[in-house]
């Protein structure tokens, strides 16, 4: 049976300093990360795009020829460099000799990189690709305002690169629980920019990033702990089966939230917040490193739940192959 698996996975995080500790003018900043278990972070500088670290990221499987052969490219991201093109095709021209691969560019956020790996396991198992390089890549520092200490005290910037497989020996085929609840999208956005010149907007901060951290917060512990479980039981598996959990990193108030709400064991659940909250590239960089820190092993069934901006959902259960373990070990 064909089936695909993730064969490999980089990322990058830029160097300027985000940290919530340096940026954050707030008497309760000790509090803040405390609650959000989020201070060192990373920032991109004035002159460097989205699609500049994510070429970053993709260099890195440049070594011992993992980019050969690939047939389709994704790329994930809500910070633009231009209104049009996508960004695809810069990094296309930048990385691949070869001028004819398919590139696709969506625009999503937090549950942007499991929305990538379902359409690359749709487009693996129609036979139409075989080897798909999906990078994310968001710069949500280029939207906040100084003084919105709540977005300022949880996003970072960074990018991923994820190369996944067809394959008929380790493949797996997963089933994928997502939607939307387009009520929200008010409740995470950038007010007026693009073509959107409506003077009435929420946030009263011309062309930066709105949050309104309540109802997403709400959204996420009402809706996520009924996905997660409604996705265990679509791919057919038993709370015993699955060995981790990886959600989006949103903070940790929210994981410790959704882990209770969830009613699934609270060890399975994976924390990674080093880097802070980046995005649609969370899921990948906590899975990188969970498998680096020998957290994850082969053969684990790992649950990933992206959600956020939209306000959208997408989860899953990938199975970790050999070759994944071996390529980050």
């Amino acid at each position: 049976m064909i089936g695909v698996e993730i064969t490999n996975i980089a990322y990058y995080i830029p160097k300027a300093d985000y940290s919530v500790i340096r940026n954050v003018k707030s008497l309760n900043k000790k509090k803040i990360i405390e609650k959000t278990g989020i201070n060192k972070k990373y920032k991109t500088t004035e002159n460097e795009l989205a699609t500049d670290i994510a070429i970053k990221a993709v260099l890195k499987l440049k070594k011992n020829k993992h980019l050969d052969n690939i047939d389709y490219l994704i790329y994930c991201s809500q910070s633009p460099d231009h209104v049009l093109p996508g960004g695809s095709s810069k990094i296309q021209n930048s990385i691949f000799k070869e001028k004819k691969i398919p590139c696709l560019d969506i625009n999503l956020g937090c549950s942007g990189f499991v929305y990538c790996y379902s359409l690359a396991q749709s487009l693996i198992l129609g036979n139409i690709a075989k080897k798909i390089l999906i990078v994310t890549s968001d710069t949500y520092s280029k939207f906040i305002d100084n003084k919105d200490y709540k977005s300022l005290s949880i996003f970072g910037d960074g990018s991923s690169a994820t190369i996944v497989e067809s394959s008929s020996k380790n493949g797996f085929k997963s089933a994928f629980v997502q939607g939307t609840d387009g009520s929200g999208y008010h409740d995470l956005y950038i007010p007026n920019s693009a073509l959107n010149k409506n003077k009435k907007f929420l946030g009263n901060r011309k062309n930066k990033l709105y949050m309104d951290g309540y109802k997403v917060f709400q959204f996420s512990i009402n809706r996520i702990p009924k996905v997660i479980n409604e996705t265990i039981k679509s791919n057919n598996l038993s709370e015993k089966k699955i060995n981790k959990i990886i959600l989006h990193q949103a903070n940790k108030n929210i994981i410790d939230s959704i882990s209770k709400l969830s009613k699934l064991d609270k060890n399975k659940f994976i924390y990674y917040l080093k880097y802070g909250n980046t995005t649609s590239s969370s899921i990948p960089i906590a899975l990188y490193n969970s498998i680096k820190e020998k957290k994850i092993e082969k053969n684990y069934n790992i649950l990933i739940c992206g959600f956020g901006v939209g306000l959208s959902w997408s989860s899953t259960i990938i199975k970790i192959s050999k070759r994944l373990t071996i390529n980050i070990y």
